[in-house]
């Protein structure tokens, strides 16, 4: 399990330089919560200044009361990252996330059902938040493609949004049976999505916004 990092009663020198003697400390893939009764987006800017190309940051708990952030370090990228290797990567955090609430439903256990679900749901939301506020607006501009791949990955989105309110509104109501029918559906639709993201449109996105893709994965990150 990750160890946590509160930063709490720290000014914001003291936390950035905190967060960098972290990373620092971290081996490729290996994770720290960072963790604060604030929200925690202050502090990234100064970090991606710099240690671009060599971390993750993925929200866990989004306030009110509590902020936490998974920290990961990544092999260094000088030059930047890809579009897709950013964005492919947060799709298996979240099939991860999946994978996790599915084994806690499937152990009768409500408790870790309703913290994976809270992540999960979390994850979901601001990877379609960074394709659809960032990545999907630059590529229609650049490319004048209002119409193609990014209408129906829009419209994808909106399907597993209605199956991810049927599995909040389950959990809610503490009926694992209920949470469990939602799955394989949702299952089925992540899959079908990833494959045809991965597989053709962030190729096209690295292609045609090559010389703005820094600065549009910087965006992504701070959602």
């Amino acid at each position: 399990m990750a160890q946590t990092l509160d930063v709490t009663s720290m000014d914001q020198n003291t936390a950035h330089e905190a967060l960098e003697s972290a990373l620092a400390k971290l081996d490729d893939s290996q994770s720290i919560i960072i963790e604060s009764n604030q929200d925690l987006r202050p502090l990234l800017p100064a970090l991606q200044e710099k240690q671009w190309g060599a971390f993750d940051w993925a929200p866990l708990i989004d306030g009110p009361q509590l902020w936490q952030v998974e920290l990961t370090r990544c092999a260094d990228a000088p030059s930047g990252r890809s579009i897709r290797g950013m964005l492919a990567t947060d799709h298996r955090r979240c099939d991860l996330l999946f994978a996790a609430l599915e084994e806690s439903v499937q152990n009768g256990d409500m408790d870790a059902t309703e913290k994976l679900n809270q992540q999960f749901q979390l994850a979901m939301i601001r990877h379609f938040r960074m394709e659809e506020d960032v990545f999907f607006p630059a590529f229609e501009q650049r490319t004048g493609m209002t119409q193609g791949p990014t209408t129906v990955m829009r419209m994808e989105h909106d399907q597993m949004r209605g199956i991810m309110s049927q599995m909040a509104e389950a959990v809610s109501a503490k009926s694992l049976d209920a949470v469990q029918r939602t799955f394989s559906t949702l299952l089925v639709l992540m899959q079908q999505h990833n494959i045809k993201e991965e597989q053709m449109l962030y190729a096209m996105g690295d292609q045609q916004l090559g010389d703005m893709a820094q600065d549009l994965l910087k965006k992504m990150q701070k959602l």
